[in-house]
């Protein structure tokens, strides 16, 4: 079991955020889903907003996009296949993205997941954009998927990356530092264009610590409904956990990922519904209510997530967490500390460690007050993700680049890639809390 991790990547250098002002200047996000524009970089375009930018939002004409006109922005359709790749598609949208520049004409533009920072790339550098931000908020299916018919999807996505963004001044946001090493190491970006910033943020004020509840406890499941997530094996272990005579209700809270080849066929959760012993309630708005009843999060996902924001809030809220020992998850699960890392695809382990905190009420509550403390001290809520975020939009148009400092004294010490060991050091240099 690896030991917890910390961020070892650079987090950009905190400058003091402009005063409000009616600059005029104007930014343009662009995600591939509404509803993960409300949930996950909302909190940014609102503090863009409340300091002089005119904000502007592309997406799909998708569940949501009303929310987000409702919400004070000016949204754009944005037609765009998430997950297909037809090459008469695929130019119609790249057209899409240039004539939305041309007509919004933005200073500073945006881009969150796969398809919107390769064709929104494309259409800047066409356009001779230079002030772009790619946020890569982990690296989903593409780069956790086996088979030939993925390493072929992973090869092109990685040649896309490369031709869109290559010798370009754009910047790149990642959550994770093995996710920025990759992308490093992977030539897509370099070293002084690649910033970490951990998360989307958490209210800290609304995802609060509530008294456990007393009763039958609830270990929760808060993800989408796709294999990679973990699912199946959360099952699994509800069953092993069942049979030991181990009381305890299992829920998972996600919505349905329609048209994502990874999702999980609805025949498959029918089944697991009738069988037992997992209670799939779908997606949830009030997730703060929803943790405050339970008194377990897990997220057993294979998934290459960036930190997944279900896992930061149930911190939060003073919740042990249970997840896999892989990139992303690790960076909030602190093991032995706010809660239990296990092996990826492994069920048994999974149930082991589900069993040691049902079985354990004090160490549920120790591990939920470090979990909150990690949460308001290491970066992870809404005050420090947006001061870091604004603080790049406003070196952006001071006409400069950032510094990565801590980046390059790293890569001035050691050319080797960011590499984590056993015993929590990077290339032999410790780092410490």
């Amino acid at each position: 079991m690896a030991q917890p991790r910390l961020h070892t990547a650079p987090i950009p250098t905190r400058s003091p955020l402009p005063e409000p002002s009616a600059s005029g200047k104007r930014l343009l996000m662009v995600v591939n889903d509404p509803l993960f524009f409300l949930s996950h970089r909302q909190n940014v375009a609102r503090a863009a907003r409340d300091h002089g930018f005119e904000v502007h939002v592309a997406a799909p004409p998708q569940p949501g996009f009303e929310r987000i006109s409702q919400a004070g922005f000016i949204f754009h359709s944005l037609p765009l296949d998430r997950w297909g790749f037809r090459p008469d598609a695929e130019i119609k949208s790249l057209l899409r993205f240039v004539r939305l520049y041309r007509n919004v004409r933005p200073d500073i533009i945006h881009h969150v997941t796969i398809k919107p920072i390769i064709y929104g790339s494309l259409a800047a550098r066409f356009l001779r954009h230079r002030r772009v931000v790619n946020a890569v908020p982990g690296l989903g299916q593409v780069f956790s998927s086996a088979g030939l018919k993925a390493y072929i999807r992973k090869r092109l996505v990685m040649f896309l990356y490369r031709i869109s963004s290559g010798g370009t001044p754009f910047l790149f946001l990642f959550q994770n530092p093995e996710d920025r090493s990759l992308f490093i190491d992977l030539n897509l970006t370099n070293t002084n264009q690649a910033f970490l910033i951990p998360g989307a943020g958490v209210d800290t004020e609304i995802f609060s610590p509530q008294p456990e509840r007393m009763g039958t406890p609830i270990v929760l499941l808060p993800a989408r409904l796709l294999k990679h997530k973990g699912i199946g094996e959360f099952v699994d272990a509800a069953r092993q956990l069942l049979a030991r005579g181990i009381r305890a209700d299992f829920v998972v809270a996600g919505q349905q990922a329609t048209g994502n080849p990874n999702a999980i066929p609805e025949t498959q959760l029918h089944d697991w519904q009738r069988q037992g012993p997992v209670e799939f309630r779908g997606f949830t708005e009030d997730m703060p209510k929803l943790l405050s009843q339970v008194h377990i999060v897990c997220l057993p996902s294979y998934y290459r997530e960036g930190i997944p924001k279900a896992l930061i809030e149930a911190a939060s809220c003073g919740k042990p967490l249970v997840a896999t020992d892989s990139p992303g998850c690790r960076e909030i699960v602190r093991h032995q500390e706010n809660g239990l890392l296990i092996e990826a695809q492994n069920s048994s382990a999974l149930a082991q460690a589900l069993e040691t905190l049902l079985s354990n009420r004090s160490l549920r509550a120790q591990f939920g007050r470090r979990g909150r403390e990690i949460v308001l001290s290491d970066g992870f809520s809404n005050e420090d993700v947006i001061e870091q975020t604004i603080g790049i939009y406003s070196t952006l148009l001071g006409f400069r680049i950032p510094t990565n400092r801590a980046a390059i004294a790293h890569r001035e010490q050691s050319d080797q890639p960011l590499r984590f060991t056993q015993n929590g050091t990077t290339n032999g240099i410790e780092h410490r809390r």
